[in-house]
């Protein structure tokens, strides 16, 4: 942006400015409060807006074999200390057996904690 449009953009907000305060010095009585104002913004939004519903959180079933298979994220997450770059190593060097689903490694849960000695 250049310094020309810059002052124009100056020149009009304060154009602008100017416009607004006559508009409430000749309204002063008509104009609400600022209380009474937030107060009016606020119940437009939620005519507008509805209150979102509750998302109920996905519940994790076991498969009918009774093991679980998780993503590298999802494995950080349950093992504290972890990074995603080691369990893709991991995955990488046949340290952890894993199989993948298109471009994601998949790991199932039991195995991560038997490699990582956990119980």
């Amino acid at each position: 942006m250049t310094n020309k449009e810059k002052a124009f953009l100056i020149v009009e907000i304060m154009d602008l400015l100017d416009r607004w305060d006559k508009f409430r010095v000749e309204n002063k009585e008509e104009l609400q409060t600022e209380k009474s104002v937030k107060t009016n913004y606020a119940e437009a939004i939620q005519e507008i807006i509805p209150e979102p519903e509750p998302v109920s959180q996905p519940v994790k079933t076991k498969s009918k074999s009774g093991k679980k298979v998780c993503t590298i994220k999802e494995a950080t997450a349950l093992v504290d200390g972890l990074s995603e770059y080691r369990i893709r190593q991991m995955c990488l060097s046949g340290e952890l057996s894993c199989f993948m689903a298109g471009k994601k490694y998949l790991i199932n849960e039991d195995d991560l904690y038997k490699a990582l000695n956990i119980e």
